[in-house]
């Protein structure tokens, strides 16, 4: 990869950041090989709160990458959206596995098919009410 697309990259980057200048403070950039085909840059978030950093990570992670090279993101705040993002698609997968299996168990137990759908339905109904009340919720 050529130095000079490396440092384009890194001149977007730091033009976008500094139109978004509430949520990193810096993009430190240096040369990271020999063969001068490597690159990285250090951004650092502003802010404090762990919520706030993913926010602010958000809002930045598309300027992050760059057409015609090769972009890899590490940190802690980058590790923790990825966790977030694997664990809520696990949560729903799990769910959607486990329905169909407390409906039969729920019908064997109680005998009918209404007096089983009663929980899930009430269960379904306090699942919809916290998203409403989650402005985070997806």
């Amino acid at each position: 990869m050529p130095l000079a697309s490396c440092w384009a990259w890194a001149a977007r980057l730091r033009a976008s950041l500094a139109r978004a200048r509430r949520c990193a403070s810096s993009a430190r950039l240096a040369v990271a090989d020999q063969d001068r085909h490597a690159t990285y840059a250090a951004v650092t978030l502003d802010a404090v709160s762990d919520e706030a950093k993913l926010d602010a990570y958000d809002e930045i992670r598309s300027e992050l990458d760059a057409p015609g090279l090769i972009t890899e993101v590490g940190g802690v705040v980058p590790l923790q959206a990825a966790a977030d993002e694997q664990v809520e698609r696990d949560l729903a997968r799990g769910e959607m596995i486990a329905m169909p299996i407390v409906l039969v168990l729920l019908v064997l137990i109680l005998g009918g098919v209404v007096a089983a759908g009663m929980p899930l339905l009430i269960g379904g109904l306090a699942v919809l009410g916290r998203a409403d009340d989650d402005p985070d919720a997806h």
